[in-house]
Formats: structure tokens, C-alpha cells, sequence
């Protein structure tokens, strides 16, 4: 959603004019998911963020998927390390 606003404007020197002011706001979608070791937030303005707002109700019991991310060093072809850094959201059904 766009809009376009014109305000009155005056300064220091009681000059009076008038200001246009411009705002756009784009739509989200989130849910909240409670499990065992907290709270998660999955959030967005893509089409599945809406889908999955609109297919869950508030306390039904989900099954979430999701994909791990990790980051590893190798050395040669040897791991030196292995660390999650994030995890990816699939879906929840």
C-alpha cells in the first residue's frame, strides 16, 4: 500500500509552506511456533508466508521441518570443523 501526503510546513522565520510526504507499506505474514526449547518466529511477505498464516490455527499441534545449516573448514579433504549456523524452515503440517 502506497500513500501521499501534504502537510502544512513552517520554519524558524514564520515562513509557511507545505511538505509532501510519501510512505509505502508492503504486507507480512508471521506465526509464532512454541516447542520445548522456546519460541520461534517464521515471517515474511512471500506468497507460503500467507499459505502457511492461513492453513495453521492458534494452538494446534504441528509438525515443523526444517533444514540445517552448518558451515565447515576443510582442510585438504579432511573436516577441521563442523558449526549450525542457522536453520532453514521448510514447511509445518
Amino acid at each position: 500500500m502506497h500513500s501521499t501526503d501534504l502537510s502544512p510546513t513552517i520554519d524558524l522565520d514564520g515562513n509557511i509552506g507545505l511538505a509532501i510526504t510519501s510512505s509505502s507499506v508492503s504486507e507480512s505474514w508471521a506465526v509464532v511456533f512454541e516447542c520445548e526449547h522456546g519460541k520461534f518466529v517464521i515471517q515474511g511477505a512471500k506468497e507460503k508466508h500467507e499459505a502457511l498464516w492461513n492453513k495453521l490455527s492458534e494452538g494446534q499441534e504441528v509438525t515443523v521441518q526444517y533444514r540445517e545449516e552448518y558451515r565447515v573448514v576443510y582442510e585438504g579433504e579432511e573436516v577441521m570443523s563442523r558449526e549450525l549456523v542457522d536453520y532453514d524452515f521448510l514447511d509445518a503440517e
